[in-house]
């Protein structure tokens, strides 16, 4: 399994006064290597349309009850242990915010 994270920007047009930018989307993928996890990921995004603004961290081994990212690494390495592949959405930043 394999862990990476990548700033992105959220498709959806907002007529809201506080306008997302972009958020960072942490992955846990089921994959061979870290360049097939990597491609998982980017399909994911890509048939979602969100755009990828960085890799914040590129893909690196994990153990399948990921301690290193705290609860969200349990939690996540678990989900994609059943469905191949997990993402969670933190960070979010917003226009006008820093």
């Amino acid at each position: 399994m394999y862990y990476l994270s990548m700033k992105v920007a959220p498709p959806w047009k907002q007529d809201r006064a506080r306008k997302v930018k972009q958020a960072l989307a942490h992955f846990w993928v089921e994959a061979e290597t870290g360049n097939g996890a990597a491609h998982k990921a980017l399909d994911y995004l890509e048939q979602r349309q969100w755009k990828v603004l960085a890799i914040q961290e590129k893909p690196n081994v994990v153990s399948e009850h990921d301690d290193s990212h705290g609860c969200m690494g349990l939690t996540q390495s678990l989900r994609a242990k059943v469905y191949g592949l997990s993402l969670c959405l933190t960070d979010w930043v917003y226009e006008g915010f820093q």
